[in-house]
């Protein structure tokens, strides 16, 4: 199945770096224009992904990472929409074997993904 994706950031409630080495990792949160990089979901001084708070339809708050799908791995949860209602478990993450230069997921109870490299997914903890 091939899939594009797009991840809002409507429901964004808070940023925060979770490196202990970068001198960002001591505020309260990230501004979005200032202190990360809203491109790459990554911190401006230290590179590493922003740690994201945000709230799903009913209003509970999740804390993710917005992660490319070729930097998932097995094991990671990780959720297919902005509402954050349907989370389901990476089997495998590779480059796909095709012309298209696409990257394969391998999702439980779901079967077989082709997205682009580049595409997004929150990633919960």
């Amino acid at each position: 199945m091939a899939y594009s994706h797009y991840l809002s950031t409507d429901r964004d409630q808070r940023y925060t770096c979770d490196n202990k080495e970068c001198k960002h990792s001591t505020r309260r949160a990230l501004m979005l224009d200032t202190h990360l990089d809203a491109k790459t979901w990554t911190c401006n001084t230290c590179g590493e992904a922003v740690l994201i708070e945000l709230l799903d339809h009913a209003g509970k708050t999740h804390r993710v990472y917005r992660l490319q799908a070729q930097h998932l791995e097995p094991g990671d949860r990780i959720s297919r929409d902005n509402d954050l209602g349907d989370w389901v478990r990476v089997f495998d993450s590779k480059p796909a074997m095709n012309k298209r230069n696409e990257w394969f997921l391998a999702l439980k109870d779901v079967g077989k993904w082709f997205v682009k490299p580049d595409c997004y997914f929150h990633r919960t903890l």
